[in-house]
């Protein structure tokens, strides 16, 4: 009885360590979703300003060929 008792015991407290690893890996998995979503959205505003100074370089050296 006592072995059946310790068994059981034993069967609760990894039941509950697991379901503590699974909080973590879920919290860990949302806070890498947040942060992608922030990564996405500084990549989309660094394509735009990529975007705008690969127009300005066009315009300039437009401008310099003229001037040669």
């Amino acid at each position: 009885m006592l072995i059946y008792f310790m068994k059981y015991r034993a069967a609760i407290k990894q039941a509950r360590v697991h379901g503590e690893q699974d909080d973590a890996y879920r919290d860990l998995a949302l806070r890498v979703a947040a942060s992608q979503s922030g990564m996405i959205s500084a990549l989309a505003v660094l394509t735009g300003s990529l975007a705008d100074v690969q127009t300005r370089m066009a315009g300039l050296e437009k401008v310099l060929k003229e001037v040669e």
